[in-house]
């Protein structure tokens, strides 16, 4: 069990060495982000916020309708009908 204990740090400290000496030798990139693909990137990370907050949102008043329910106004039960 202790032999292969070492042999799994073994591989993985060599692995975490492999990707270090990649990122480390990188060189120029000479490539630029066109302003329509920064345009849609920011749409697409703005609207996955947006649907993401709306959804817990609407977890959030479902579950708190189904422990208060009881506390709803007479209105609110007379327009489900």
């Amino acid at each position: 069990m202790q032999m292969a204990t070492r042999r799994s740090d073994r591989i993985a400290t060599l692995g975490v060495m492999a990707l270090l000496m990649i990122l480390s030798t990188a060189g120029e990139a000479k490539a630029y982000i066109d302003p329509g693909t920064g345009s849609l990137v920011i749409q697409v990370l703005i609207g996955t916020f947006l649907a993401i907050s709306w959804r817990f949102r609407r977890a959030w008043c479902s579950l708190m309708g189904r422990f208060f329910s009881r506390f709803s106004s007479p209105k609110d039960k007379d327009e489900g009908q």
